[in-house]
């Protein structure tokens, strides 16, 4: 995931133009509305200044490059459309000339409001037909696009669960999810407990994501509340309020989900000129460790669920006594068995645990300058033993006394992924944007049994 920013929020704080608000909030990526003239906001003019035109393939590609230039990447377009105006054909046409934009802009998915005329007066059924068949016109007419279209959870209809739930059943992915908006399922007087359990529930259909946040009465944090109750009293900034956006994020990492937050603090006026651009920073770094948390708890999941396997390999017989302290000897004897069943030498790893790290620092011919290469007993880090890596983890399958350790080959164990499922840093250079990935698809079998050997540990 990484974080981006809606563009509102940029010169409601202050700031001269977008990329001195970028720079300065040391972000990548922006939100940008798109007007009915179909133009965008410059990155270097400020609030009301001349906007770049988007509205041909030509005009979208060069507004673009200005953004490029300056290393930002415009992540999100934004449409306050109302797909049951008198004019219906003007705000699918206005989508459709959207979606053709961000497709040459590079963008990872249009926002579309859920509101529209109509959405207190009419049932719900024909509320559902009237937004789905808009949808399904826009997304027939940018056939082989593959930016999605991601309605927010908005107003009164966008923040009922039940239509919600009724138009992604009728408009089906993968070009077609949601705008997830936790804070707007909060204003329109759900319980604090609720509004997790409906981001469950959507979490495989969001396309992007915007984070505010509410401070109510702890009284009423768990009760049904009138739409939009003393919304103007108690919102306030994303990092100070009842909704744990690190809990959001994980749920959206569950899912594997790569796309941005973007901070949309609608508090920022109840601070002076000069606090909101604090504001934005610290929510800015907030969103940035909590995103990070997420992709370390995935990746304790895909460590525990390979380390299931270790003790399947060698036709489950386990080296040694559980409970052992490692030893030389030990080590020595993994290695032969390996050795006499032919596995390459060449790749080779050792997993285990602290208990088995201390057993190891314990033993002088593998901490003595005389025997090795480098300083296990300063740095803590043994490097390569006996052509081995040698690998440390918490997350090991417990045994009764300790746990199932491994020296294997790469080929022991396979883990088929759907999204890589590692959590890094990765650098998109084509769109000027640096991005936490966060993936969660993957399996794990034995493919080689001889190609490793479990052990026991001293300790769990």
């Amino acid at each position: 995931m990484y974080i981006g920013i809606r563009d509102v929020c940029i010169f409601q704080a202050g700031y001269e133009n977008i990329a001195v608000a970028m720079d300065e909030l040391d972000l990548d990526s922006v939100e940008l509305a798109v007007d009915r003239n179909m133009s965008i906001p410059s990155p270097l003019g400020p609030f009301g200044s001349p906007r770049l035109p988007v509205g041909s393939e030509l005009e979208a590609i060069e507004s673009s490059e200005i953004f490029a230039r300056l290393g930002i990447h415009i992540s999100g377009l934004l449409l306050a459309n109302n797909f049951n105006a008198e004019d219906q054909a003007a705000e699918i046409d206005w989508t459709v000339n959207t979606l053709v934009a961000a497709e040459v802009m590079g963008v990872d998915a249009v926002r579309v409001d859920a509101a529209m005329t109509g959405q207190q007066d009419l049932p719900g059924p024909q509320r559902v037909d009237i937004f789905a068949g808009a949808v399904e016109e826009i997304l027939d007419n940018t056939g082989g696009g593959s930016v999605p279209l991601a309605v927010e959870n908005h107003g009164y209809q966008g923040n009922d669960p039940r239509w919600l739930s009724a138009l992604l059943e009728r408009v089906r992915p993968p070009r077609f999810g949601v705008t997830l908006d936790a804070a707007n399922f909060y204003w329109a007087g759900q319980p604090l407990s609720r509004v997790y359990e409906i981001t469950e529930q959507l979490a495989s259909r969001v396309c992007h994501v915007h984070c505010k946040n509410i401070s109510y009465p702890a009284l009423r944090r768990e009760q049904r509340r009138q739409l939009g109750w003393k919304y103007g009293e108690y919102v306030v900034p994303v990092h100070q309020g009842d909704i744990d956006h690190e809990r959001i994020i994980g749920i959206l990492a569950e899912v594997a989900y790569p796309g941005g937050l973007h901070l949309e603090d609608e508090s920022l006026a109840k601070f002076g000129r000069a606090e909101r651009k604090q504001i934005l920073r610290q929510e800015a770094d907030y969103l940035a460790e909590a995103a990070k948390a997420a992709a370390y708890a995935l990746n304790k999941k895909i460590d525990t669920t390979v380390g299931v396997l270790h003790s399947t390999l060698n036709s489950s017989s386990v080296f040694g006594a559980d409970g052992q302290t490692f030893t030389d000897t030990i080590f020595r004897g993994l290695v032969e068995t390996l050795d006499e069943a032919d596995v390459p030498d060449d790749g080779r790893f050792l997993i285990g645990d602290p208990s088995m790290k201390s057993d190891l620092l314990n033993i002088d011919k593998f901490v003595r300058n005389d025997f090795i290469n480098g300083s296990p007993t300063t740095n803590g880090k043994f490097g390569t033993l006996y052509n081995t890596q040698i690998l440390i983890t918490n997350n090991l399958t417990a045994a009764t006394t300790g746990n199932y350790g491994v020296l294997a080959h790469p080929d022991a164990i396979g883990v088929v992924i759907q999204k890589n499922p590692r959590a890094r840093v990765y650098d998109l250079g084509w769109k000027f944007i640096t991005k936490i990935i966060v993936d969660s698809a993957w399996g794990a079998d034995e493919i080689r049994d001889l190609f490793g050997v479990p052990f026991y540990t001293r300790k769990s």
